[in-house]
């Protein structure tokens, strides 16, 4: 794999650049030489080529990029070092996009050409929402479909790590020497560490492996505490309720039969009283039937004055506040449900509505791309979705009550709002009245008391009618408390037998949950045994390649090989044995580690990629800046150099001289307030070229 062309289009100084390096690429002329004075447009170079393959992933390979802190500072770096990288007078020519074009060239797959597009607006800021980015592939250059906003970051991630050099491994291939500094003073076990993580992916990895915990956390919160353990508690809890209710309904049962004989009974002892000569007899029969009316009416109130104290009055004793908030909360549920199943009934139909669309779209002329159909049926659905946002007022993302249907909560709604008029007087009013019928009653009691002895006859029917009706009474009263007890019981079991039902029903449905969460969980661990038992495999196999690239970089022989623990901890071994970093080793042996690292990194990651150095030699002596030069270009594969008058020059110039097969030169001039442009020329610092 070998860049064969880069196109800039209002990067930094470059108002338009285009490199061509298609004859740069073979194993005898593999270098190609970018020479400009610092500050003119190398490391621009350098950086168009991180941001043109990976967009705001790549920030963090930039030096002069702050990409410290969370995502959200991340972002807004990405934007602002855009704005900053935005050619400055091209707003001013009438330009609003910045374009970074990369022709890839492999000699199996063919060629594989990438552009990137970042638009601004009229104050020069970033529309992050309308980048763009295309690939076409192989000599046809086929365009290839690329998911919309949503998803394009990880499909364009994975197909560049595939295709091209995943991100973590960038830093192997493209740095500068700034970056190679960093690296140098960061402690060698640290340095280790982050190459064996770039050649096995470990950030993407672990990252995975982090989603799929999360993912199973958020499983098991979606579940909660619901579980055989939490059903076998509700349906305990539900079946003794059911006991209960059976043993009530079991004593109502017996009332029946029994009370049945004893109307029959009341019924012939009040026919042969009233059948008795005499007026007397007839005023009894009133007597006793006022009395019955009067009982109930007085039963009538006494339920009414019950279902006023253990609903209506319990509800209104929750307070307004309360209320309104359910009522307000339940209106709010009746919205959403009517919004969401318009929603989804129109969502049902719109794919068929697309492809209705679509068929009519086949006739126009001249036919539309694969991609502009793409973008026709992205837009369509972005303005369906407008369609339905913002929800309605007083919609609500917080659905409390599940458990009602629709017809529910209206009946709630109602009884909330019967409660509202519900005065205290109406409790009086009862009690009053109970009282009333209460004294009624006693007073025909003793009414039929004082008549009851007219004569012996009527004393005896009159003695059995009393008992029988007071039988009858009791089990009145006793059938009413049951009644009650029963009501308030189901009041308990019905939303009891819910809540398991609703528990089973998740339960149920929570059991594939329960499943990936499990699953997912194990392949994390899976994936964190893999990446712990595959860094002692790469250790051993880094040393080894480490110990020949520090021995063919660094000028002074003294280490004999580099050997790397299992904790990444690094010991430089002279030929006795010694571990020379016990001695202070100079800041430029430092960076030969480094560069050790780095070539080594890229060697045993099996990736064939070009490798882009920025001035990686300023900081060498002369001897260190030959074997380093030395080394990376008789590697065989691609390699651009991008270097000041005074980096490769002289005898540097001469050692890379007969692998060179391109070379450019950054020209740069001021055009005022501080804003310059770049151009380009063949040759290497004015030097006509020559290497045929």
């Amino acid at each position: 794999m070998r860049i064969a062309q880069i196109h800039l289009r209002d990067w930094k100084a470059y108002p338009i650049a285009n490199f061509d390096f298609s004859d740069c690429g073979t194993r005898e002329n593999n270098v190609a030489l970018v020479g400009a004075l610092n500050g003119y447009g190398k490391t621009s170079l350098l950086e168009a080529v991180i941001l043109g393959l990976y967009g705001k992933d790549g920030l963090r390979l930039v030096a002069r990029a702050d990409t410290e802190g969370d995502q959200a500072k991340q972002e807004l770096s990405y934007n602002g070092f855009l704005r900053r990288a935005f050619h400055k007078p091209a707003l001013e020519q009438g330009r609003n996009s910045m374009f970074v074009g990369l022709t890839f060239d492999d000699a199996e797959g063919g060629p594989l050409r990438i552009e990137r597009v970042w638009h601004f607006s009229s104050s020069g800021m970033h529309r992050q929402d309308q980048e763009e980015v295309r690939i076409w592939l192989g000599a046809d250059e086929e365009l290839l479909p690329i998911p919309a906003l949503d998803d394009r970051d990880d499909f364009l991630r994975g197909f560049i790590a595939q295709n091209l050099l995943p991100v973590d491994l960038a830093q192997f291939f493209l740095f500068d020497g700034e970056q190679v500094q960093k690296l140098a003073r960061r402690d060698m076990a640290t340095q280790v560490k982050l190459g064996i993580e770039g050649i096995l992916g470990v950030p993407v990895v672990r990252e995975l492996s982090d989603d799929l915990r999360g993912y199973a956390r958020t499983c098991r919160k979606e579940i909660g505490s619901v579980g055989d353990a939490k059903i076998d508690q509700l349906r305990e809890e539900v079946e003794a309720l059911e006991t209960q209710e059976d043993g009530l309904r079991e004593q109502l049962d017996k009332i029946g039969p029994e009370l049945e004989p004893l109307v029959a009974e009341r019924d012939r002892l009040q026919g042969q009283i009233t059948s008795l000569p005499g007026g007397n007899v007839a005023e009894m029969g009133e007597l006793y039937e006022t009395k019955e009316r009067l009982l109930r009416d007085q039963d009538r109130r006494r339920d009414q004055l019950g279902q006023l104290l253990t609903v209506d009055i319990a509800i209104g004793l929750s307070g307004r506040k309360l209320q309104s908030r359910v009522h307000t909360q339940l209106n709010a549920e009746s919205i959403t449900n009517r919004w969401a199943s318009g929603k989804e009934q129109g969502e049902a139909r719109i794919d068929q509505f697309i492809d209705s669309l679509s068929s009519a779209f086949k006739n126009v002329q001249p036919p539309l791309s694969a991609e502009q159909q793409t973008q026709i049926d992205s837009h369509i659905r972005e303005v369906w979705d407008q369609l339905w946002y913002p929800p309605p007022e007083g919609f609500t993302e917080d659905i409390k009550h599940k458990y009602l249907v629709e017809s529910d909560r209206g009946q709630v709604v109602d009884k909330l709002e019967e409660v509202g008029t519900i005065a205290t007087g109406s409790v009086q009013q009862l009690l009053k009245e109970i009282k009333y019928l209460d004294e009624e009653i006693r007073r025909h009691q003793s009414l039929i008391a004082e008549r009851s002895g007219v004569d012996e006859q009527m004393k005896t029917l009159t003695n059995s009618l009393t008992n029988v009706v007071a039988r009858i009474e009791q089990l009145n009263g006793r059938q009413k408390e049951l009644t009650r007890e029963l009501e308030g019981l189901r009041g308990m079991l019905n939303p009891k037998r819910q809540d398991l039902g609703l528990a089973q029903e998740r339960y149920h449905s929570a059991k594939p949950l329960v499943r990936r969460s499990d699953l997912a969980d194990k392949v994390a661990t899976v994936i964190e045994r893999v990446i712990g038992e595959a860094f002692p495999t790469h250790i051993d196999m880094l040393a080894t390649e480490m110990t020949e690239a520090f021995k063919s970089m660094a000028h002074k022989q003294l280490v004999d090989r580099i050997e790397i623990d299992t904790d990444c901890s690094v010991k430089l071994l002279g030929d006795q044995g010694r571990d020379i970093r016990e001695m202070d080793i100079s800041a430029g042996e430092n960076q030969i580690f480094a560069l050790s690292l780095i070539a080594s990194i890229a060697r045993i990651s099996s990736r064939v990629f070009p490798v882009i150095m920025d001035t990686p030699l300023a900081r060498l002596d002369s001897e260190h800046r030959e074997n380093v030069l030395n080394y990376f270009t008789s590697s065989g594969g691609q390699i651009i150099l991008l270097s000041h008058q005074e980096e490769v020059s002289g005898k540097y110039l001469d050692l890379v001289r007969p692998r060179v097969a391109k070379t450019y030169h950054v020209r740069h001039r001021e055009i005022g307030n501080g804003v310059g442009v770049s151009q380009l020329e063949d040759g290497y610092f004015g030097e006509s070229w020559s290497w045929r």
